[in-house]
């Protein structure tokens, strides 16, 4: 009976690399008789063998598998109730160990060893109408680590669906759909639609303006990236004025130094820059450095971020080497953390394209804009308008290099994309590492 439940539980989840510490950490939310099991050592190390003697489960002592027609078969056999039972469990000891915390780089791999179980249990408890609550749960934790990978159209799907659950289990009006619009909204924001991004925004403002009022921080990360949409469409006043608010709200809450404060001083700094103070810039992006080393150390993808503004700022201050300096500081950042395809990567990689053409260093300028090229053609595809930027950089410096063939292509190639493309909104250049969950 015992091997018999703990297949029934495994079939509710990925078929793959199920880790024994899964089952064992949300091990108190299984039925009690599995539970038992699971927490000692020798009845669960038979249980597993039996199954394995069978066929019906792979282990390689940190590990299990399902075979996915073994699944299907297990899930198929057992009645509605059972099916109820087992979706529960399995997504509630889910939600014990799958938690995503951007500042924690651990949470990274832990939630990128989980994801498949997460969705997995995640889906087969909405197909049987269980456990709305950890569903929820589940689904907004793992579309936060999305989008830290940059899987945004996957981020858009959980969000969507945890918000649909959410209203009908919540209401319309409560926090968490606020905290669920909130990140929809930033998903918008990064697939270029921004109005439904300012609608997603509008909404999680509205609710949480009636929950809690103006001054709450709940309401400064969604200040924040309402902020963001505001600068990207044009309407700087009505950003710098979401940006102050929300740096009051947190200064008022958190205090002069905490974390949330250096994401609103450097969208603060981008705006500053963009109106071409560029002291003015520099000085917060320095400050917004200053704050997220303090609280994250000199290794986390926002420093890494934050490192990246202050490069550009530094180029067109005509810094050049203290660009290169921190630029190359952020390259090494996001390839470490975000690996070797992420935007990030190839957002570093272009500035810095830009400070070695600047010195001369045409080969070294190349390189790197052939990686960002690289890098956003594998994300966004060949004809969208992040693509013309990125062709128009790498025809610049070929120009430089006399090839003149090479450079004309690559301008050939930006004036048709963009020919072709009017009627879509890129992400565009904006505060990176700037938006915030509620």
């Amino acid at each position: 009976i015992n091997s018999a439940n703990l297949l029934d539980l495994l079939s509710f989840l990925g078929p793959d690399a199920i880790p024994r510490h899964l089952l064992r950490t949300g091990a108190a939310t299984l039925p009690e008789d599995l539970a038992k099991v699971v927490m000692d050592d020798f009845a669960f190390g038979e249980a597993i063998a039996s199954l394995r003697n069978y066929s019906l489960i792979d282990d390689d002592g940190r590990v299990l598998g399902v075979h996915r027609l073994v699944g299907t078969l297990v899930r198929d056999r057992l009645h509605d109730t059972e099916k109820k039972m087992w979706a529960e469990a399995a997504v509630k000891m889910v939600v014990c160990a799958f938690k995503f915390d951007s500042q924690d780089l651990t949470s990274w791999e832990r939630c990128a060893e989980l994801l498949p179980h997460a969705l997995a249990a995640a889906w087969h408890a909405e197909a049987n109408a269980v456990a709305p609550r950890a569903t929820i749960s589940v689904l907004d934790d793992a579309g936060r680590y999305l989008i830290k990978r940059a899987q945004y159209v996957e981020a858009k799907g959980l969000f969507e669906r945890a918000m649909a659950l959410a209203a009908q289990f919540y209401g319309e009006t409560h926090p968490q759909v606020s905290a669920l619009a909130n990140n929809l909204g930033r998903v918008h924001r990064q697939l270029g639609n921004i109005t439904d991004a300012k609608a997603c925004f509008e909404r999680s403002m509205a609710i949480d303006t009636e929950v809690y009022g103006e001054a709450d921080p709940h309401l400064g990360a969604v200040f924040n990236n309402y902020g963001i949409v505001l600068q990207q469409s044009g309407d700087l006043d009505g950003a710098r004025q979401q940006f102050e608010w929300a740096l009051l709200v947190y200064k008022t809450a958190y205090g002069e130094d905490h974390p949330k404060v250096a994401s609103i001083v450097n969208n603060l700094g981008y705006m500053l820059r963009g109106s071409g103070d560029l002291q003015g810039g520099k000085e917060h992006f320095e400050q917004a450095l200053a704050i997220a080393k303090q609280n994250y150390g000199d290794n986390h993808p926002i420093v890494g971020s934050i490192l990246v503004n202050l490069g550009i700022v530094q180029r067109l201050s005509g810094d050049l080497e203290g660009a290169k300096k921190s630029l190359e500081q952020a390259l090494a950042i996001h390839e470490n953390v975000n690996g070797p395809s992420h935007p990030h990567v190839a957002r570093a990689c272009g500035h810095l394209g830009a400070v070695l053409q600047d010195q001369n260093a045409l080969g070294a300028a190349r390189a790197h804009y052939e990686r960002a090229l690289q890098i956003d053609e594998a994300f966004y595809g060949g004809v969208h308008p992040n693509i013309a930027g990125r062709a128009m950089q790498l025809g610049r410096v070929l120009r430089a290099l006399n090839d003149k063939d090479g450079a004309q292509k690559c301008f050939d190639r930006a004036t048709s994309i963009l020919a072709n493309s009017a009627d879509l909104k890129a992400p565009g250049e904006i505060p990176q590492a700037a938006q915030q969950t509620s």
